[in-house]
């Protein structure tokens, strides 16, 4: 192939072409097998793309008599049916037959009209034509390695490397003759650097060392100009990936020569000072003035280099790859700051600031359109319900601000673990120092995006784990509120003459003049009003009373429900985060800081903790109390590892670092919270086994529901829980002993209890069983049915996002106490459903 360079194009009238030509060796190279050192695969690679590029531009060597046949065609233009037989191949003997029947193929040599040019593929054809050959002398020359230095390989190789730097030259007197009015500096510049380099791989393959030295400072000093003026940190590492790949050649020639120097910055200074680099690279002293105004000019818009942080550890990231993982990492953590849940707090944000408003009950296709993320429309064309509830559906319906960047982490940690491993397999073919210090950093690069990500899972799974929590808090709330005025009794005073009820009457109307006025009674009324019974106002009491603890009876059991359907969510939540943090304390990075290590391990203890407490309120309300007492006491002993754990860092900055990366903070308040929770679990818990034991009332003690295993959720919880304890019946009888002093309180409690109100309860609530078996009940229970009917329509609140509903969404609609009774399956009598 031939270059035209006799009829420039005026400048003026000429477009301008750029050749990015460190992306395109970079990415091609990156993705045909040269990570794994497979010359032969990335040889085919450039055969193909050099082919394409010629049927492109149309200078493959074939000519017109030996181009493709036309199409047979028959009747109406369809074409003829072909024989589903392969066709025979043809061996040379026979095509060169079938060549000289037509007259022989006549080599046509193709040229390239530099003055035509109107893009970068002529320059890329050179390009992929150079990294052909470079390819397979490398593919060459390690075949002679392993075969014992066989000399007719090694020359095989030295010529396909002085075919390489022919076309390499080609390129850059393409270059040359575009001018730089066509060409910006920065192509001109990469391009006589990766000239250089070929060159200089030839003479390192001749084993002139000089020369290859010579070439190689020379194209460094041209690389870090390059990313000294680029414009973003993406060409910065790229430019500084090339310098770091002929760094092993360099120091291999200094070794050869002699040089005891190990830094190659001093030794490229050294080399460069003394021979003329203008002769080595022609325009060099031109390229570095222009790359060094350009830097100038760049100067403070230039974009940071991309740079990990770890402790007092600065890891410079030099691969352009990786520069967008962390880039990308970077931004979405960062608006997931502006989003406001970036810092991690044990109090739940955002939501509390919130007013407890009613929440708007929607409709079957409203919910539906809320999950799609768009207002379902009305017949009339206009959004369904009010503007509040569309505008509510709408806000709750935006996306979960963690995905994005849980999804930015990931595609960044699955990017370094392919760069480790890329880096070992080359590191085992070819024994370099390269390969080694480049190893360390993305081995630390990998780790470091792994930190992010596991703690942002946990930050997720807290925070998810917070709202659930506080949705079970505001329908409490909401609950007593509604109840506090109907269980109150109503006090009404013995002299009072005004009705129960009171009844709102018209006033009388004036007298129309004429009319007569009314004649009294000439009589008085046979009939008289009958006295009232005597303890009337007694029994209207004490029917009341009754009424409130059948109420009071209904809002405890709708209660344990609730706090029943929660346990699941949560305690998958906290074993999300105590996984994730076993992984983290596993990382080198954090094994190697004493100090973060341990803050590790004392969130991990809290976090195994709070799973351990909603285990046991599980087992609890499942009426296993003995095996509930356990678990609450091994989560107290994990409060206290923590709380030991935590006071073991010396250095607070760590510890601060810490908590805001991964929630919560290990303070005392913390811990104290979490304490006193286990401690009224365990209380709980004990004081219901001691009402059993000594025949409490009735209605004092919850009964005990179905087994853990015959539902999915409470098999889940089961096995969770054995995962942690394997309760062992010494260890059971040992935690479920009542401590003296509660034996006590429990004593008082129930003396108090005794009295003419208990004993007024107890049979209320029996009564109230009957009643519920027979299905006949009282006028006066109609406001208590009204509560449970309007606590079991209650809608979701508004979430921020849609996970939190997800993984503590509990549909009460529809649903009563009846069909639980009816089937009496599922754990806890049906509140967990099969």
């Amino acid at each position: 192939m031939r270059l035209d360079t006799t009829r420039a194009a005026p400048s003026g009238n000429a477009a301008h072409i750029s050749l990015p030509l460190l992306r395109l060796v970079n990415e091609a190279r990156n993705e045909h097998g040269m990570r794994q050192h497979d010359y032969e695969r990335y040889r085919h690679f450039c055969t193909k793309k050099a082919h394409r590029l010629r049927q492109t531009l149309n200078l493959t060597h074939k000519d017109e008599k030996h181009g493709a046949p036309p199409a047979t065609t028959g009747k109406g233009g369809q074409k003829k049916q072909q024989s589903k037989r392969g066709k025979k191949k043809q061996t040379a003997v026979t095509q060169s037959a079938a060549d000289k029947a037509k007259g022989g193929n006549v080599f046509t040599e193709k040229t390239i009209d530099v003055a035509a040019m109107i893009s970068d593929r002529p320059a890329q054809l050179l390009l992929f034509e150079a990294e052909r050959a470079w390819a397979h002398s490398q593919d060459l020359r390690s075949q002679s390695n392993t075969q014992g230095e066989d000399p007719a390989l090694r020359k095989r190789g030295l010529g396909r490397a002085r075919k390489a730097v022919q076309w390499s030259q080609q390129l850059a007197s393409l270059a040359e003759s575009l001018g730089s009015s066509r060409v910006d500096v920065r192509s001109r510049s990469e391009i006589a650097a990766y000239t250089l380099t070929i060159k200089a791989s030839h003479f390192f393959d001749k084993g002139d060392w000089q020369a290859a030295l010579q070439h190689l400072c020379v194209a460094r000093n041209l690389l870090a100009a390059l990313a000294r003026s680029s414009p973003d940190s993406r060409s910065e590492a790229l430019a500084n990936s090339f310098v770091d790949a002929g760094e092993a050649q360099m120091r291999f020639c200094a070794y050869q020569l002699g040089e005891d120097e190990q830094d190659m910055d001093v030794v490229t200074r050294k080399t460069v000072d003394g021979v003329d680099a203008d002769k080595v690279c022609p325009d060099y002293s031109i390229l570095i003035k222009s790359l060094n105004e350009t830097a100038n000019k760049v100067g403070d818009s230039k974009e940071d280099a991309v740079q990990i942080e770890w402790r007092d550890r600065v890891v410079p990231v030099r691969n352009p790859e990786l520069v967008d993982a962390v880039q990308r990492a970077r931004k979405e953590e960062a608006s997931l700051k502006e989003h406001g849940v970036g810092a991690a707090t044990s109090e739940s944000t955002g939501r509390r600031d919130r007013t407890d408003r009613k929440p708007q009950r929607l409709s079957h296709a409203e919910r539906n359109a809320r999950k799609r993320g768009q207002a379902a429309p009305a017949n009339n064309g206009e959004s369904s319900g009010s503007s509040r509830a569309a505008a509510a559906a709408s806000s709750r319906s935006t996306k979960d601000p963690f995905d994005g960047a849980l999804a930015a982490l990931t595609d960044g940690e699955a990017v370094a673990r392919r760069l480790v491993d890329d880096n070992a397999e080359a590191l085992a073919k070819s024994h370099s120092t390269r390969y080694e210090r480049v190893g360390e950093d993305l081995r630390v690069a990998h780790e470091w995006l792994r930190y992010r990500l596991l703690a942002l899972q946990v930050r997720r799974s807290a925070r998810l784990a917070e709202q659930v929590e506080e949705k079970a808090r505001k329908r409490e709330e909401r609950k007593e509120r509604q109840q506090s005025g109907t269980l109150a009794p109503k006090a009404k005073s013995s002299g009072s003459s005004k009705p129960r009820r009171e009844v709102s009457k018209k006033e009388p109307r004036k007298p129309q003049p004429g009319s007569l006025a009314k004649r009294p009674r000439a009589s008085p009324r046979a009939s008289k009003r009958r006295p009232a019974c005597i303890g009337a106002k007694k029994q209207r009491l004490e029917r009341q009373r009754s009424q409130i603890a059948r109420r009071q009876l209904v809002s405890e059991g709708q209660s344990r429900r609730h706090v029943a359907r929660t346990i699941p969510a949560l305690a998958k939540l906290h074993d999300t985060c105590e996984a994730a943090l076993i992984s983290l304390s596993g990382l080198s990075i954090v094994e190697s800081d004493p100090d973060a290590s341990t803050v590790i391990d004392a969130k991990l203890a809290w976090y195994r903790a709070e799973m351990l407490r909603h285990l046991g309120r599980a087992h609890s309300l499942a009426g296993k109390r003995d095996e509930a007492c356990l678990l609450l006491r091994r989560a107290g002993l994990s409060l206290r590892q923590a709380r030991q754990a935590a006071d073991l860092v010396e250095d607070q900055e760590v510890a601060k670092e810490m908590d805001a990366d991964v929630p919560p903070a290990m303070s005392e308040e913390t811990f104290s919270r979490g304490e006193a929770l286990v401690q009224d679990e365990l209380k709980r818990t004990q004081r219901e086994m001691w009402a059993l034991e000594h025949g409490a009332a009735k209605g004092a003690v919850p009964p005990a529901a179905m087994s853990l295993t015959q539902s999915k959720a409470g098999q889940q919880l089961r096995s969770l829980a054995l995962r942690h304890v394997d309760f062992d019946p010494v260890d059971v009888q040992e935690a479920s002993r009542v401590d003296e002093i509660w034996q006590e309180e429990f004593a008082r409690g129930s003396v108090a209890k005794k009295g003419p109100s208990a004993a007024v309860a107890a049979s209320g609530a029996r009564k109230h069983s009957v009643v519920s078996a027979t299905g006949e009940e009282e006028d006066d229970f109609h406001e208590a049915e009204q509560l449970e009917l309007h606590d079991e329509e209650e809608t979701e609140e508004d979430e921020e996002f849609a996970p939190a509903a997800e993984a503590g969404e509990e549909d009460d609609e529809g649903e009563d106490e009846q069909p639980a009774k009816k089937s009496g399956g599922g754990w806890l009598g049906g509140w967990f459903r099969k």
